[in-house]
């Protein structure tokens, strides 16, 4: 034993079979490392084995991230659940998103490859675009009508803290209680509902229809884009809050009235697959329709340990459904949103659980998110071998691809309840996407 006089204690010393472990473990350490961090070509036959490196996931780490050698450092996300949501921030600087390799091979790439290669890198969300804080016009401030609207939307108010005591609803109540445990974190601007993060993107892929050039400018080009259709939303209840934020904008943005946006916006509750869907909706869909579906939450790991192959097999029937006269080009697949539970940090169905953010995260990674069930990127993976595989047959509807996913990972900060997203917020992008995508066909 020896004294150490500064500290006041004794520090036994090591043998030289501790010095053997110690540096034993730390060159495996090492190793891991090299081998995580190798770039290895991704085939989809991983799919089949969760547990390849490939798809391995690493520790969350709470408070600092590695960033890719072309990646400018931002702040790091506080995840602490002892931090106040409602602390003030100071905002990044304002720059747009910059390039990255998939974005420049985007062009060489098949849609298959791009979607593939996107969802396999190490920073989603930086290769499809980037949330960039704008607190003026571009951001979303919504009239206090509008805010009436989207409060009929059961999971979503996250800006008025005595929801939860207006009404009988338990979601309103689990977020309550959520929140006063430290559970769930939002951002500032989620929190009173003026949402400061723009989507911005120079990907054709991510790109939304623009606010830059003013309010008049884009109710234009929204009521262009929608006038005229019915847009068919199919699926769980994340689609059912899509279809509300899009209702109330059309309502409350556009002028339209509510039997107006009714119409134009329809909401069909699927939650499984085919199998709960009616071969007559769509009889009297016309070939300006759209029509965008998402199967996902409620059939991931809930399936059993056999669920990727049950999935495909899910997907594999939508690709012959009756979709009446709507054209496969205004057919489409919206991704799987994550869930923004905290990894290995409880889930919506134990006694505890962590989600959130005090901002959004462009260093987010899948492996961070999932809760005690995580699916991605694995299921969304799975849906674009499906639906832009080369196995397709020529019968098979041939499904565009509206992929919210990436932009969505970076947004833990407007988690509702861990898998639900807060309205007003980064859910009304998805509607910009769709806008812009249909506005793009139409010139093309």
């Amino acid at each position: 034993m020896r004294f150490h006089p500064r500290q006041q204690v004794l520090i036994a010393a090591p043998c030289p079979r501790q010095i053997e472990v110690l540096l034993l473990t730390s060159l495996a350490v090492l190793i891991g490392h090299i081998v995580y961090w190798y770039k290895l070509p991704f085939s989809l036959n991983v799919l089949e084995n969760e547990s390849s490196p490939i798809l391995a996931t690493r520790p969350f780490e709470l408070f600092n991230t590695t960033l890719s050698p072309t990646q400018k450092p931002t702040p790091s996300p506080t995840l602490d659940p002892s931090s106040s949501p409602t602390q003030k921030q100071t905002p990044p600087p304002t720059t747009g998103p910059t390039s990255s390799p998939i974005q420049q091979q985007s062009t060489e790439l098949s849609e298959f490859e791009f979607y593939v290669k996107v969802h396999n890198s190490t920073f989603p969300v930086t290769q499809a675009g980037e949330w960039v804080y704008k607190p003026g016009i571009q951001a979303i401030h919504p009239s206090k009508e509008h805010l009436m609207c989207v409060d009929r939307e059961r999971q979503g108010n996250c800006h008025d803290e005595d929801a939860w005591t207006k009404s009988n609803d338990t979601t309103k109540q689990i977020r309550h209680n959520s929140l006063n445990a430290n559970a769930i974190i939002n951002s500032p601007g989620i929190l009173s509902a003026n949402d400061p993060w723009v989507w911005e993107s120079s990907v054709p892929q991510y790109q939304v229809l623009s606010y830059h050039s003013g309010p008049d400018l884009y109710k234009k080009q929204v009521h262009k884009a929608v006038r005229g259709r019915k847009l068919y939303l199919i699926g769980d209840s994340l689609t059912r809050q899509w279809s509300q934020a899009m209702r109330c904008e059309l309502q409350h943005v556009l002028g339209y009235t509510e039997e107006e946006a009714n119409d134009t916006v329809q909401y069909l509750q699927v939650h499984t697959g085919v199998d709960q869907m009616r071969n007559t909706w769509f009889e009297h869909a016309s070939e300006r329709d759209y029509i965008v579906f998402n199967f996902g939450h409620h059939v991931g790991k809930k399936l059993g340990s056999d669920w990727p192959e049950l999935y495909r097999q899910i997907l594999r029937q939508v690709l012959t459904f009756p979709f009446g006269k709507v054209p496969d080009s205004n057919l489409f697949f919206r991704t799987t949103t994550v869930r923004h539970f905290h990894k290995g940090a409880g889930d919506w169905d134990t006694k505890s659980s962590r989600s959130g953010n005090v901002e959004p995260n462009m260093d987010g990674q899948w492996s961070h998110y999932g809760g005690s069930r995580p699916e991605q990127p694995i299921q969304n993976l799975i849906a674009f071998e499906m639906f832009l595989g080369p196995n397709l047959k020529k019968s098979d509807h041939k499904f565009q691809i509206l992929d919210t996913s990436p932009l969505m990972l970076a947004r833990g900060d407007a988690t509702f309840d861990g898998s639900h997203i807060c309205l007003p917020g980064p859910m009304e992008y998805w509607s910009r996407m769709l806008y812009h995508r249909i506005l793009q066909a139409n010139k093309a």
